[in-house]
């Protein structure tokens, strides 16, 4: 797969079919972006010319600022925001490892009880073989507790993170399309009704994406 990559700001004017578009700032579109995938830093900006995105998957870590989003023949056109990859890929190695060593620790905790059960039961006949394993549980468990302790900070720390970028948007300053895929967060939402400037949001008290009419000030503050 053909790749245009950067750290800086991404300037196209239109992307049909094209290499997909990486960067770590922002995705400025000039005009179209037809079928077209990107994954960027900030925000995506295409505001100027048709400003149009039609079709293809654009995942960035801010906020869409787009005019036209979809298209009347209903293309699958799918928008992901507040989604850093390299975080999420970091939330399930943390989630993975948690589990693994949250099952070793009840693993040996199960061991260690079992075993005193039997040592208590032959006293002096316990076994030298079963003293050393009961030893090793022992000197083992508080390394499993500890490793569990620090990946459950961890993964809390990466899960606030992650619920903070659910306040990203999708602002559509002209006409919203069905067909159009949102996602924030780990929430997604079709769209199927045609809106006309409007904001795609992620509303905390439903737990669920909605849409709203895009208010004045709003529309003032489109980005150029």
């Amino acid at each position: 797969e053909a790749k245009l990559r950067a750290k800086g700001d991404i300037t196209v004017d239109f992307v049909e079919n094209g290499p997909k578009l990486e960067t770590a700032s922002y995705l400025r579109v000039n005009d179209v972006l037809l079928q077209a995938n990107a994954s960027v830093g900030k925000e995506v900006i295409a505001t100027q010319g048709n400003g149009t995105i039609i079709g293809g998957k654009i995942i960035a870590a801010g906020s869409v600022h787009v005019k036209e989003l979809g298209c009347e023949a209903e293309v699958v056109t799918e928008v992901c925001v507040g989604l850093v990859p390299s975080l999420q890929m970091k939330k399930q190695k943390i989630d993975e490892e948690l589990g693994l060593w949250s099952d070793r620790l009840n693993e040996v905790i199960k061991n260690i009880s079992a075993l005193e059960k039997i040592k208590k039961e032959l006293a002096a006949k316990f076994p030298a073989d079963k003293s050393t394993l009961l030893a090793k549980c022992k000197s083992f468990m508080p390394k499993a507790m500890d490793k569990v302790n620090h990946l459950t900070e961890e993964n809390q720390a990466l899960e606030l993170e992650l619920e903070q970028m659910v306040n990203e948007v999708v602002y559509v300053y002209g006409r919203l399309f069905p067909g159009v895929v949102v996602k924030i967060g780990s929430l997604v939402r079709t769209i199927t009704l045609e809106e006309d400037q409007s904001v795609v949001y992620f509303d905390p008290i439903s737990h669920q994406i909605l849409v709203r009419k895009m208010t004045r000030d709003e529309r003032d503050a489109m980005p150029a």
